[in-house]
């Protein structure tokens, strides 16, 4: 008859314990003003000094940690600079633009967004939604058109020429409503007047009755990277659009602080 024995601990457990570990360890070695020695680790940590000194020499082999061996000693290594790389765009508009569409949302009563190029849509990557019983429904990750979105065109009409030949191309209009642009012709003719006036507009022209106010974002060459605009009911709209100029200006003012506080400051 076999016997019976205790279950044994899951193969992961211990090399998850010593991760975890390494992770607090490194954690306290950043955190600390001094070089940290073994004595320092086994004691704030509770560990056996054989244990403690195999977590630091792993730790050292990688990169993590630097012993310093005169002073028998560490501190953080080389290899943590490879992990602090330069946020991406979208995690600097996620992390960093929200208070400036807050800020825009509060101004004008509408919902806020913005929005970066995705092959040949635009993407949202952060949204404030306005209050009340009737408001615009977004959310991170909705794609608009480029031909029928104020968010779409701010974007693609601050590209470079041959990129925008490029995207035109890939583009396949279809007729929404009678405002909707149908051609790359009437796409670009409307570019033209964009890349003058520094804003773009949805008159209604998109699957869903909305009125759009944007402006584009754009780095040091000029080149658009995103955009950032407010949606409105189109059917609740005193007045055309783009004859709303507290709302234009507040679009315009808030792309503004974007290309200043988010690409600009890079970190």
């Amino acid at each position: 008859m076999d016997s019976l024995s205790p279950p044994q601990p899951a193969k992961s457990e211990a090399p998850l314990q010593t991760l975890a570990r390494g992770l607090r360890i490194l954690r306290f070695v950043g955190a600390s003003p001094e070089l940290v020695r073994l004595r320092d680790v086994a004691r704030a940590f509770d560990l056996e000094r054989s244990v403690a000194l195999r977590i630091l020499q792993s730790l050292e082999a990688e990169g993590f940690l630097k012993k310093h061996d005169a002073l028998k000693a560490y501190s953080l290594g080389p290899a943590l600079d490879t992990l602090m790389r330069p946020r991406s765009l979208v995690e600097r508009l996620s992390e960093r633009a929200r208070p400036f569409l807050e800020e825009l949302t509060s101004i004008t009563g509408q919902t806020a967004h913005v929005g970066i190029l995705e092959d040949d849509r635009a993407v949202l990557v952060e949204v404030t939604m306005a209050a009340g019983p009737v408001v615009v429904q977004q959310s991170p990750g909705d794609l608009e058109h480029l031909y029928c979105s104020a968010i779409g065109k701010a974007i693609y009409a601050h590209l470079p020429d041959a990129e925008r030949r490029r995207i035109a191309n890939q583009l396949v209009f279809e007729p929404y409503k009678p405002a909707t642009l149908t051609s790359v012709d009437a796409l670009e003719a409307e570019s033209a007047e964009i890349q003058r006036s520094g804003i773009a507009y949805d008159r209604d022209e998109g699957p869903a009755p909305l009125a759009c106010i944007a402006a584009p974002i754009k780095d040091e060459t000029g080149r658009a990277v995103a955009s950032v605009g407010i949606s409105t009911v189109a059917p609740l709209l005193h007045g055309p659009i783009d004859q709303q100029a507290i709302w234009i200006e507040a679009v315009r003012q808030c792309a503004r602080k974007i290309e200043s506080h988010v690409i600009g400051d890079r970190p």
